[in-house]
Order: C-alpha cells, then structure tokens, then sequence
C-alpha cells in the first residue's frame, strides 16, 4: 500500500501524518514549532529533526507533502513569508530538506491551497471540479480549485480573500481572524450583560459561534458579522470566477449555521439571481485532519 506522509505546518504545532493513497491517516503526531526562532536557520534545523524521527519509523515513505502558512516562490521551492513563523521568510526551505533527505521527495503549498485539495481528493463522493475552500481560524485563507487543479495565478499566490481590503480600510482578516472576532466579542459584551458568554472564566472564537448556535445575543451578533462580511467578500470572487460551490473549513466552520444566512443576503443583495441560484455553501468535510490530509494529497495524482 502507496503510502505518505502529510505534514502540516503552524505558528503553533506541526502535524504530520502518514496517509494512504485514499485518504486514510494510518498514524500522525503533532510537536511544537517552537516559540524561539532567533534566525531562520533555528526553524529549519527543528523542522528536519522532528522530519528525520517520523523518517527513521516510516523509512519506505518517499513522498512528503508540506502545507505552509504562507507565501511561496511560483515553483515552491522557497518561501517568501510565514507571518506566523518570523525569520524564515526568503529561506531556500526546499534545498535544506533536499539536503537533509536527498532520497526523499518534498512538495511544498501553501497551507490553504493544499486543504482545499485535500477536500477535492478525499471529501465527498461527487466532489465538484471548481470549487472555492475557505478557511476560518486565527486567520482567514482560501484556495481555490479550478478544474480539478490548484490555481495559484500568475506568480503563485493568488486566492488570499483574507487580504482583500474590508471595512474600515482594514484586510478581511483584521476583521474575521482571530483578534478580530476577540475585540468584536469583547464589544458586544459591554452592550449585553446578559450574555452567556460573560459567565466563562475565558473564551476562544469557537465558544462565540457555540454560544450563538445556542441562541447566545453575542454570539449570533458576531457571527451575523462575520458572514456580512464575508459576504462582501464573496461578490468579488463569484463576479471573477463565476463560482457554484463554496466550502468552508477551519476551526470555525462550526458557526457556517450563524454565518450562512447572512453571506446569503449580501450575496442577493449585490449579484443577480444569475450567480445565486444554484450556488451551495456547504461545511468542508475533513475538520482538523485537512491540513495533513491536503499535504499529503500533493502527490496522489503522481
């Protein structure tokens, strides 16, 4: 059995996992990205040790595909910027790995991109071929498969909908990311006391979208936010891509119930009913194992 290892890198965590070739994990482990990164050289060295450990368990595997958090060189070989992994922007990331494992085979995407083939080639049964993914988390990323295949534009980053310009000349993502939701939240709960949300000792985003799917005043007014605002978003991309299938992954694709509605009266109010009726804003369907199922998907059709 065609076996590989998907690998998926954040500010946080990287998780790698060994993945058939239909889209099982066999096995996957997660470890620190580390926190002290004083040059780029720091992250890289990491990166190859805890590679090397999964190696020496599973040496037959020869393909690892890798999701970064980020911007890449058009032939993926180097990286241009991780703004949550500083210092290792502008690093031949590629060559080091090449060097480190000269018999093994790396594919580098960017961690979006790689997500919303991953759910191309291991979601549904009746995947469309052009589908717009979105990612809702501590920030916003997109991808976007077209005729079965990533586009990635002219030079190799196209689709970041978290960087378009929003309201308040802010990108989407100071908006809907993480500090975004967090400062709205905190907002919200100054005006309404009452709010279930006050009674917890701390919370994240995903506690706001439990809370509002539980009928929670702030909880449905933040996510009502976040769908008006990506649905202004979503004008643009289905005016230029003329897009039937959206699907939405991240942590907080929990709140898709909150924020659909609301996507959907922006999306009538600005498009013609041309865009809108067959439109289907669908819950990805591989939940936190998308990052290493995506990376891993790089090399299914080698």
């Amino acid at each position: 059995m065609e076996k590989y290892f998907g690998v998926d890198v954040g500010g946080t965590n990287i998780k790698i996992g060994v993945v058939s070739k239909k889209g099982k994990i066999i096995d996957k482990i997660k470890y620190s990205t580390t926190k002290d990164r004083p040059d780029e050289m720091t992250f890289i060295n990491h990166f190859i040790e805890v590679m090397g450990n999964e190696i020496k368990r599973y040496p037959e595997i020869d393909k690892i595909g890798i999701g970064l958090p980020g911007t890449l060189s058009n032939d993926r070989k180097k990286i241009i910027e991780i703004p949550n992994i500083p210092n290792i922007g502008g690093t031949k990331f590629f060559k080091e790995l090449e060097n480190a494992f000269p018999d093994k085979k790396f594919k580098l995407e960017n961690d979006a991109n790689a997500a919303a083939l991953g759910e191309y080639n291991f979601g549904s049964d009746h995947m469309p071929k052009t589908f717009l993914f979105i990612t809702l988390g501590t920030g916003v990323g997109s991808g976007l498969i077209l005729n079965k295949k990533i586009f990635t534009g002219g030079k190799g980053n196209a689709m970041e909908l978290g960087h378009i310009i929003s309201d308040d000349g802010k990108v989407l993502e100071a908006h809907i990311g993480k500090k975004g939701i967090m400062k709205m939240t905190l907002n919200l709960l100054k005006e309404h006391p009452e709010s279930e949300i006050n009674e917890l000792k701390s919370f994240r985003p995903k506690d706001v979208a439990l809370a509002g799917l539980e009928d929670d005043i702030v909880g449905k007014k933040v996510f009502s936010r976040i769908g008006n605002l990506l649905g202004k978003a979503l004008v643009t991309s289905l005016r230029l891509f003329d897009i039937n299938d959206i699907y939405v992954g991240g942590g907080l694709a929990t709140g898709l119930k909150l924020i659909k509605p609301e996507i959907m009266n922006v999306l009538n109010k600005y498009l013609p009913e041309y865009y809108t009726e067959d439109l289907k804003i669908k819950k990805a369907s591989l939940g936190n194992d998308a990052g290493i199922l995506g990376a891993a998907s790089l090399f299914i059709d080698d």
